[in-house]
């Protein structure tokens, strides 16, 4: 599978997802691909490849964007977790330790920089 231009932000919030969506745009790094939940993202990535992913780790009502996370290693496409748990109130599962993880509200300028560098 190919992968696309567009980058994959999975945000549960509404808000949250359109206010990062933007500053992401601002920051020359459209086309974002938006998805509110897993069973969604995962359809898309049946279809596309990102070049990379931006996932808020706790989706609501105990689900979580670790499958997302999962399928995204499979195909190797970096990722991050945008989260508003440190590490210290949240751990990641072990095979995703490594994942940057970038607490919300998050500067955009810190997750720009970091989508450039791959």
């Amino acid at each position: 599978m190919t992968r696309n231009a567009e980058l994959l932000l999975v945000e549960d919030e509404a808000f949250i997802a359109i206010e990062t969506e933007m500053a992401l745009e601002e920051g020359g790094q459209a086309p974002i691909h938006v998805c509110a939940d897993v069973g969604t993202a995962i359809a898309w990535l049946e279809q596309a490849t990102p070049r990379a992913a931006l996932l808020d780790f706790n989706l609501g009502s105990g689900a979580t964007s670790e499958p997302v996370a999962l399928a995204l290693r499979e195909r190797g496409v970096p990722l991050a977790f945008l989260t508003g748990y440190t590490e210290a109130t949240m751990s990641l599962p072990p095979s995703l330790a490594n994942a940057p993880r970038f607490s919300k509200p998050c500067h955009a300028e810190e997750v720009i920089a970091w989508l450039e560098s791959l």
